[in-house]
């Protein structure tokens, strides 16, 4: 006899481990638990008996179920097992799902959050001031057109728009900064397994070549020493007046001084070591952490610094600022200083690295003994790192020369003209 909704309604569950069934038509029965009314079929596939689990009662009705099993019944005709058939249909739609929710992903990984992500990581190893500015870029100049593009998406067409934008502007340094830092916000999406491979070629065909501006320095003998005079006069906090006095003397390089360290300088021994993580060259000091650059001190330059170190020698640093974010001396404070003197456009802190170099030439110093003392790095490989104190002694020879040569400038002794050769 079929069953009814009245009669399955009707059975009551069972108390502890019993169970019955009600059989309905075409082998469906209900089986009826103490957990609840089960509907099932008994079939045979491949000489195996199993069992068809359609649904439970009432979530399934009795209707639902007949169909459920007049389905059982034609795979069974087509030589297919109904559970088997069952679990294919649930790891498609699983397959199914999962492509839909990796779609999601994918659509929600834009360059935008990739990029955040990316900086998020590099703030662990990057100075505050940096952070900030790459990430102004990142809102300035490249979120606008790409940010909301799924990193997955991006074309190197696309990617080419951002920097053709940027040399629009006439930035084209800036253009090549950018370069560099999508580069590497697509190199970590890569080793993040975020995309493939990164759509991004050198870009060097779309960025103009630009040419390098000579920094302001004066090089004639009297405007040297009117410069000298002037900045040896200059009143201002104590700390810039010393290091007004003592970067004629040094001429390295605005962020190597700026980071002079007491613990490498050793004034009885006359000598200023500069770490390679000190120096400008990053990526040269990386790959060669231990070639430090040694300034020798000539003998006005320890006296300066021996004035200064009461001062300023229980910190970290030589030339400390207290209002300065970084609480160093700003990387402009010595232009301003020699901008308020009245050499703006004349001269600039860099310039003393030229006005050394032409000078020393010009009275027969060996070139290679300069190019060693100004640190200068050679951009072929292949050729190998300059020993730290190669040529030690004939460079401080050179620096206390040059000290010398700046005072006589200064106090408006007779001086050889730079034409002649010593």
């Amino acid at each position: 006899m079929a069953l009814t909704d009245r009669t399955i309604k009707n059975a009551k569950l069972p108390k502890g481990k019993k169970r019955f069934k009600l059989s309905d038509r075409d082998g469906l029965y209900l089986l009826v638990l103490k957990s609840g009314k089960y509907f099932r079929y008994d079939y045979r596939h491949d000489g195996k008996r199993k069992t068809a689990s359609f649904g439970v009662y009432p979530s399934m009705s009795l209707k639902d179920a007949r169909e459920a099993n007049a389905e059982a019944h034609r795979l069974l005709y087509q030589g297919i097992d109904p559970n088997q058939h069952k679990q294919a249909k649930k790891n498609q739609a699983k397959k199914e799902a999962d492509a839909i929710q990796e779609a999601t992903l994918a659509d929600a990984l834009t360059f935008e959050v990739v990029a955040l992500e990316w900086h998020a990581i590099k703030l662990q190893s990057w100075t505050a001031k940096h952070a900030k500015t790459v990430k102004s870029r990142l809102l300035m100049y490249v979120f606008p057109l790409v940010g909301a593009v799924p990193v997955a998406n991006l074309t190197r067409q696309q990617l080419a728009d951002v920097i053709k934008a940027i040399i629009d502007r006439s930035l084209i340094e800036t253009a090549k900064r950018m370069t560099q830092i999508i580069r590497q916000v697509l190199e970590y999406a890569c080793d993040s397994g975020f995309i493939d491979a990164v759509p991004m070629g050198n870009m060097k065909r779309i960025i103009p070549e630009t040419v390098a501006k000579e920094m302001p320095a004066i090089l004639e003998p009297k405007r040297m020493g009117e410069l000298l005079r002037t900045m040896h006069a200059y009143e201002g906090t104590y700390t810039v007046e010393m290091a007004l006095k003592l970067l004629p003397y040094l001429f390295v390089r605005s962020t190597e001084f700026r980071l002079a360290k007491w613990e490498n300088i050793d004034l009885e021994a006359c000598l200023w070591t500069i770490p390679a993580a000190d120096r400008k060259q990053k990526k040269f000091a990386k790959e060669n952490p231990e070639n430090v650059h040694l300034v020798p001190l000539a003998s006005q330059a320890v006296d300066i610094l021996s004035k200064l170190q009461p001062l300023t020698g229980r910190g970290l640093y030589v030339f400390p600022i207290a209002k300065a974010k970084e609480g160093i001396m700003s990387e402009n404070t010595i232009n301003k200083a020699l901008h308020k003197m009245g050499f703006k456009g004349e001269m600039v802190g860099h310039g003393f690295r030229a006005m050394f170099r032409t000078c020393m030439i010009e009275q027969g110093f060996n070139e290679k003994v300069l190019e060693l003392q100004m640190a200068h790095v050679e951009k072929n490989k292949t050729i190998k790192v300059y020993d730290r104190a190669e040529f030690i002694e004939d460079r401080i020879k050179a620096m206390q020369h040059w000290a010398n040569y700046l005072d006589a400038l200064r106090d408006g002794a007779k001086v050889i003209p730079i034409g002649k050769r010593a």
